[in-house]
């Protein structure tokens, strides 16, 4: 199944692992969906995730963030 997200709902399931938003990404990255998004959204995603205040609140690492989330 293919789904759209938006920024928003990205950055919750990659801040906290409750919750619709991070059942929706886990299920992603175990395969069971397809994320479909555009390149405006992916290029926001990578600007928000610069921010501070959010690269504090997230359950993955840096490392992980930049080299495996995306590699799905």
């Amino acid at each position: 199944m293919r789904i759209v997200l938006d920024t928003n709902v990205l950055i919750s399931a990659l801040i906290s692992a409750k919750g619709a938003p991070a059942q929706v990404f886990d299920r992603w990255q175990a395969g069971e969906l397809e994320l479909v998004a555009a390149q405006e959204v992916l290029d926001e995603l990578q600007r928000v995730l610069t921010y501070p205040r959010v690269r504090s609140r997230l359950r993955y690492s840096n490392e992980q963030i930049e080299h495996s989330i995306w590699r799905a």
